[in-house]
């Protein structure tokens, strides 16, 4: 192994958790370069408390006997120490492991050793990567067949590589360059007064380097632009492409999945052609159920391409989840475009709003003014500005969290940094500009993804209309449409407002704002009223003040607890403590009284900022960025007041008021929702829109979609509707269990968390293990989490609590068991035996004190079920959906807290796919979930032999696949491998008909 860098030391460590205070480390490997020879340093640490079982299944061949042999630190710490003197220490995620270094090796002691982060260093020299993990680099940047396997000794020998990569790919980029990075470097660092960075004297480059280019890939392809060259004539299926389904040469070659013709996609497909082309009068309106596994991505992206293809028309597909929309993006739209050699013909692209764009002019004009104070922030900004410097890049969603976690106040960076709709034109913009760049894509696009919540506001009408809309995750807009049409202020956002309309009398680095830059850049041109800087520093002091008095009034007069606190005010009582109710405050009028005088303070503030407008106006001083941004901030002033104005009203009219107060009173949020949202969701989308299809797996409620259709008005238009019956046998393939003789949850105990912990173990203990635990509250899932974890430990099982570990249930070689919140409710797909179990903490009723849904019922004269039902019926659907993804799935959809109301229960058992739910105790699931798993497990094996026409007990042991000769046993292996069910062919007995199994 050798390393372009001399004189350093690579090292890297295995910790047996994130927390030091609570873990150790319990490998360390240091690799140490001096003259170009190596020296090695390599040894397990023998742990003082115990490891969890999750650490041995992902640090490769890691043994609780190794650890047990092994030194303690104490014993090799000073081998350690004298091993790596005082060379620079080179360390993958710095960050992570300095922490564990400085409480197990060097004793929080003064180091003498310079550390270099080479994820640093990844992120600065290219910034484009979408992940800086070690693996994920590896793999981009060389052709090193390896693996990251969690290892001290491997990653170190990984990380070599990386840095050896990472600079010759810099010195190959700066071939003809004259300003160098380094130099660059140097000079930004110098001329901020601040500690050099430590990696800039490694970047100039070095004569010898030709021997270190051989395992470096120079370019990153992407996308694999080949696409299924097939002898389809497209042109014949213009009036029936859902046909193009039936076709296996267009799609068995692809990659990305694997295919078989799903009749149900087809007809899914096909009723979307059929609205398309309905000789209805616009709107055409379409609404599908369609349900788990019939592939409903590509059965409307089918039709999304085809008619762009056939008929030139614009689609726009709209998604609720990040997940989903980069799915299509990333995955679905171009698998499906090759397959049918379109990739050339059909544009597509993804759109956000404007401000998740980050802007190269606001950094321009940030550079101007920032004073760097520290390494970090100056770190910060060359990110951000090589990231958005040739305009390739700028979307602020796709900066990776490793990113924002090696510079933790980037976020403040990012915000100062975004586009902002009242200030960035595109079509004005000189800039190399990814945002500007994405608005001229967006006109020529065939296919737009845009998410739910751009959906409702869409500002680019003058670059696409939303003539032909597919709204995929449709149930989600009865409760996102409330978001689309709320106005909202917030007390944080409203101060951080003020605080930069605030015109200071002196200015130093520490307190410059927008309003001291705007006087620094007109001083001398623009002769001002001298009372205006005065007036605007009393109406902003005296507004802080009026937002600091409701703060503090609450505090005084409400229930102290562990949640915020939130109330519609003209329709509910505040949440009193004791002592105020009794002495009847009235905190609603005394914030009623604070929010008028901020209505006031906030109008005096407009007019000041109106006036300086005017003569800006009058000068021709009204073209600058400064201008530009004083403009905007008092378009957002009229705003606020507006909002305010609306909530302040005593009106028991179609709008709920409601403030949200922080439990530790640092905040505020003020919300005016409408309280029937059909007819302004009906006036914004289907007065405009020519076609749009409604699709999910969950619209129907109550066994129709009444519900559904009412939210959104469309029950006042002409629908097309279509319910796909489901292709799983959710009867005989699922028990959906709810627990009786099961606590119900109470803060001040442990009870409920007690006996979910002891249910959990024992579902564990009795199956496979593979189980996903959802929670309607993060409080129960920490609480389980944490006396779950030590339980687990003691029978070898893995626990994880978030969405990223999800896919840990996938190894069957494995038992683990995932805890996650209300994101793991939909767009989580374990096929087979990865997921056996899902657990519903309880059932997601509605508070019967929520704000927006007490209003409604109170508004419209319904009842609490009314109100409530729809919206458990879809998150109960959707925990269970996460069950069965395919045919060859099985297992327990278990609900600890059903309540006890009968009504609720049987419509849910309807909605359910008319399964029944058992009510049973602990002894029940015990005793049973091992049974049932083995019987379903061995009808599973019989529907796969089933599936490939494969005669088990034939004399003959060679078969023949794809024109290879392959061992019977060793085929049916295979194939009960790829649906992932843990069962395995050691032996047949022809004779006697028998099989020797083993379920591994």
């Amino acid at each position: 192994m050798k390393s372009i860098l001399n004189d350093v030391v690579y090292l890297n460590i295995v910790t047996s958790g994130l927390n030091p205070n609570t873990s150790e480390i319990i490998e360390i490997a240091a690799i140490k370069v001096i003259n170009n020879e190596v020296f090695k340093f390599n040894t397990l640490i023998k742990p003082y408390e115990e490891v969890p079982v999750s650490v041995f299944g992902t640090c490769k061949n890691l043994k609780q006997n190794d650890l047990d042999k092994a030194p303690t630190i104490y014993q090799i710490r000073n081998k350690f120490i004298d091993f790596i003197k005082d060379y620079p220490i080179i360390c993958h995620d710095l960050k992570s492991k300095k922490c564990f270094l400085d409480k197990y090796i060097f004793e929080n002691k003064r180091l003498k050793n310079e550390l270099l982060d080479s994820m640093q260093l990844a992120i600065i020299l290219e910034p484009f990567h979408i992940n800086y993990e070690l693996n994920y680099l590896i793999n981009k940047v060389t052709d090193i067949n390896k693996q990251v396997n969690n290892r001290a000794l491997n990653d170190v020998l990984l990380n070599i590589q990386l840095v050896n990569a990472l600079l010759i790919r810099l010195w190959k980029s700066e071939e003809t360059r004259l300003d160098k990075l380094y130099f660059n470097l140097e000079q930004y660092f110098k001329s901020s007064n601040i500690k050099s960075w430590e990696w800039i004297k490694y970047l100039k480059e070095i004569d010898e380097k030709k021997e270190f280019e051989q395992s470096v890939l120079f370019e990153i392809n992407e996308k694999d632009s080949q696409g299924n060259r097939h002898n389809v004539n497209l042109s014949k299926y213009k009036n029936s492409y859902e046909d193009l389904l039936k076709l296996n040469e267009l799609w068995t070659n692809s990659k990305n999945f694997s295919y078989i013709f799903r009749p149900k996609q087809h007809e899914f497909t096909k009723f979307i052609k059929d609205v398309f082309n309905s000789k209805e009068d616009a709107p055409k309106i379409g609404c599908i159920e369609a349900p788990t596994g019939i592939g409903k991505s590509v059965g409307y992206l089918i039709p999304a391409i085809m008619e762009s293809f056939y008929n030139g028309k614009k689609i726009v597909i709209s998604t609720d989840t990040k997940n989903l929309q980069m799915q299509l993006i990333n995955k679905d739209i171009p698998t499906v475009l090759k397959s049918l050699n379109l990739q050339s013909k059909i544009n597509y692209g993804c759109m956000k709003g404007k401000n998740n764009y980050l802007c190269n002019r606001r950094l321009e004009e940030y550079k101007k003014s920032v004073v760097f104070k520290s390494q970090s922030e100056l770190l910060e900004f060359l990110y951000i500005q090589r990231l958005i410097e040739n305009g390739e890049y700028g979307d602020i969603e796709e900066i990776p969290n490793n990113v924002k976690y090696i510079f933790s106040e980037i976020e403040g960076l990012i915000f100062n940094l975004r586009c902002e709709s009242d200030i960035c034109y595109p079509e004005k913009c000189i800039e190399r500009c990814f945002y500007k760049n994405r608005i001229k894509e967006l006109k020529k696009e065939h296919i737009t993804v845009i998410n739910h919540s751009l959906l409702a506001k869409w500002p680019y009408k003058e670059q696409k209309q939303l003539d032909y809309l597919i709204i995929d995750e449709g149930h989600n807009l009865m409760e996102k449409s409330y978001d689309f049409f709320t106005s909202e202020c917030n007390s944080i956002l409203l101060d951080k407002l003020l605080d930069e309309l605030y015109p200071h009398s002196e200015i130093n680095h520490k307190n410059v704002s927008t309003m001291d830059k705007f006087y620094i850049s007109v001083a001398g041109k623009l002769q001002l009223d001298s009372n205006i800087k005065a007036k605007l520093q009393e109406k902003i002091t005296l507004a802080k003040q009026s937002i600091n008095n409701i703060l503090n009034g609450c505090g005084k007069s409400l229930k102290s607890g562990l949640y915020d606190h939130s109330w519609e005010i003209n329709r509910q009582q505040a949440p009193l403590s004791n002592v105020s109710f009794k002495n009847r405050v009235d905190i609603s009028g005394y914030m009623r009284s604070e929010f008028e005088n901020i209505v006031i303070y906030l109008k005096e503030i407009l007019r000041s900022l109106n006036y300086i407008i005017d003569q800006c106006e009058k000068e021709g001083e009204d073209d600058s960025y400064i201008f530009n941004t004083i403009s905007a901030k008092t378009m957002d002033i009229d705003c606020n007041i507006l909002t305010i104005e609306s909530f302040i009203e005593k009106k028991l009219d179609n709008y709920c008021r409601i403030i949200d107060i922080n439990n530790e009173y640092k905040y505020f949020n003020i919300r005016v929702i409408p309280i029937d949202v059909a007819e302004m969701f009906e006036s914004m989308f289907l007065s405009t829109v020519n076609t749009v299809v409604f699709l999910s797996a969950t619209l129907n409620i109550n066994n129709n979609m009444s519900t559904f259709k009412r939210t959104l008005g469309l029950d006042k238009h002409k629908t097309i509707e279509k319910t796909i019956e489901s292709i799983y046998d959710y009867k005989g393939k699922t028990k959906i269990l709810a627990m009786e003789e099961f606590p119900k949850y109470n803060a001040l105990n442990d009870e409920f968390i007690d006996h979910t912990v002891k249910l959990i173990e024992n579902i564990c203990v009795n199956s496979n293990g593979h189980v996903l635990a959802l929670f309607t509250s993060k409080n129960r899932l920490e609480k389980v989490y944490k006396k779950l974890v030590h339980r687990l430990n003691i029978h070898n099982i893995e626990l994880y609590k978030d969405k990223s570990a999800v896919n840990n249930l996938r190894d069957l070689s494995k038992k683990c068991v995932v805890l996650a919140s209300k994101s793991c409710f939909e767009g989580v797909d374990i096929q087979g035996e990865g997921l056996t179990c899902v657990i519903l903490d309880k059932l997601p009723n509605k508070s019967l004190d929520d704000p927006l849904y007490s209003s409604i019922r109170s508004f419209k004269r319904t009842t609490y079920d009314d109100v409530n039902y729809p919206q458990l019926s879809i998150k109960a659907k959707q925990a269970y959906g996460r069950l069965i993804r395919s045919k060859y799935d099985y297992g327990y959809f278990i609900i600890l807290d059903i309540g006890h109301n009968n009504t609720t229960i049987n419509k849910l058992k309807r909605d359910l796919h008319d399964c029944d739910i058992k009510r049973v105790n602990t002894h029940y699931v015990i005793d049973s979930i091992s049974k049932d798993f083995k019987r379903w497990k061995i009808e599973t094996f019989r529907e796969i032999l089933k599936d490939i026409k494969c005669d088990i007990y034939s004399p003959m042991k060679i078969i023949y696949k794809n024109n290879n000769e392959m061992n019977r046993i060793d085929y049916i292996n295979e194939e009960v491998s790829k649906r992932n069910i843990a069962l395995y062919i050691k032996d047949i007995d022809i004779k006697n008909k028998k099989l020797k199994i083993s379920y591994k």
